[in-house]
């Protein structure tokens, strides 16, 4: 693999259709308010302590390629896709995403800050230990198979919008939801087990055979929210205020 400066990305980069494989891109400033990358292909490649800045990526394609420690800011992509990434304690802060990919990825100990992902879709992903505080997920996908890794181990989502999201069979095990809008998404068969969804809202959520033991959802809207869809809800906590919606849920006449 081959160390590359600023100047010489610079310069690989103004070739049409560029591919640029097996580089050692490091700690450099690569960042600017007006500039705008179409159709460029990136394998192979590790980005390591970069800054990444105010950059504009369109129908560009990163197979293979590591980020680890890196500043992400202000960047938009498009139609762009991430196939086969490893993304690890990474910074990632005001980006925006429009129908683009996360294809088998594996994210460990990053944090997501005022992300918005619009139209995309993550495909067979693996996450650990990562912070998707104030994010906004608008008509994603995640995952379009079982069998597939979908995993959010210990991740945090704070203030995060998940309207409308596709999520069947995710693994949210220990993680912590707050505030979070779940509203009309598909959680068909998650498994949230030692989960927190405080303050969320869960209003007319799909849950068929879904796994919620021991998930604290006290304070959640839950609204439309049918218990009786639930696969495993034992030691489940909720707040009294939640008692009366579960109990109509579960057709329990109280005396009788």
């Amino acid at each position: 693999m081959e160390d590359i400066s600023k100047f010489q990305l610079d310069l690989l980069l103004q070739e049409r259709d560029s591919h640029i494989s097996n580089k050692n891109i490091g700690a450099v400033e690569w960042e600017s308010d007006d500039v705008e990358y179409s159709n460029k292909y990136f394998s192979d490649c590790i980005f390591s302590g970069t800054a990444i800045k105010g950059l504009k990526f369109i129908d560009c394609y990163f197979r293979n390629c590591h980020f680890k420690k890196c500043v992400l800011r202000g960047i938009q992509c498009f139609s762009t896709e991430f196939d086969s990434c490893t993304f690890g304690e990474d910074q990632q802060t005001g980006s925006e995403f429009y129908f683009s990919s996360l294809i088998s990825c594996d994210i460990h100990c990053c944090k997501f800050r005022y992300v918005k992902f619009n139209f995309c879709d993550l495909y067979n992903i693996e996450d650990h230990n990562s912070d998707y505080s104030y994010t906004l997920w608008k008509s994603c996908h995640f995952g379009k198979k079982i069998s597939e890794k979908k995993t959010l181990y210990r991740a945090r989502f704070s203030g995060s919008k998940l309207v409308g999201a596709y999520m069947p069979s995710m693994i949210f095990d220990n993680c912590e939801f707050f505030n979070v809008d779940f509203s009309q998404s598909n959680l068909d068969y998650i498994s949230a087990e030692d989960a927190k969804m405080l303050d969320c809202k869960l209003t007319n959520v799909s849950t068929t055979a879904a796994k919620f033991s021991r998930a604290d959802i006290s304070g959640s809207n839950i609204s439309g929210f049918d218990i009786r869809q639930l696969d495993n809800y034992d030691s489940m906590l909720i707040s009294e205020e939640q008692l009366d919606s579960l109990i109509t849920a579960l057709d329990i006449i109280i005396g009788h």
